[in-house]
């Protein structure tokens, strides 16, 4: 995946030097087609391809065991405790182990997945407003 990136920064520097560097010397329709690819449809691929690698990397329990409030769910669930319902998921293969937290936490829907970022995003950034005003934190 590295060398896709590579490869499509090396086409957008090119595209850019193109653009900048023969401006005057280029025809208006060749101005038009290069500045459309430049400042156009790259930046929309571009992020595009970030946001599929954000949404397939988040689908990992590895993903989830970084977050510090996680990290101890994650250690729980892989753990010998059958207790919780996650670690009788999790052990028992009930779940793909890759993706446990995953497939648990988010809908089935089409806008599950995003639905759930959503969720977490606007969860996170209440935890962070009350540990700033000294509040009660809420995990």
């Amino acid at each position: 995946m590295e060398l896709f990136i590579v490869a499509i920064l090396g086409a957008y520097a090119f595209s850019m030097w193109s653009l900048l560097a023969h401006w005057n010397t280029m025809n208006p329709k060749s101005r038009k087609i290069t500045a459309f690819f430049t400042l156009g449809l790259f930046p929309f691929l571009w992020v595009a391809v970030v946001a599929y690698q954000d949404m397939e990397r988040v689908k990992q329990v590895s993903f989830c065991e970084k977050c510090h409030t996680m990290s101890e769910h994650v250690k729980n669930m892989k753990g010998d405790n059958l207790e919780p319902l996650s670690t009788l998921h999790y052990q028992n293969n009930w779940v793909r182990q890759e993706s446990a937290c995953y497939e648990c936490h988010t809908s089935y829907t089409v806008f599950g997945p995003l639905s759930a970022k959503i969720k977490r995003a606007s969860a996170s950034v209440c935890i962070l407003c009350a540990r700033r005003d000294g509040g009660a934190q809420v995990v």
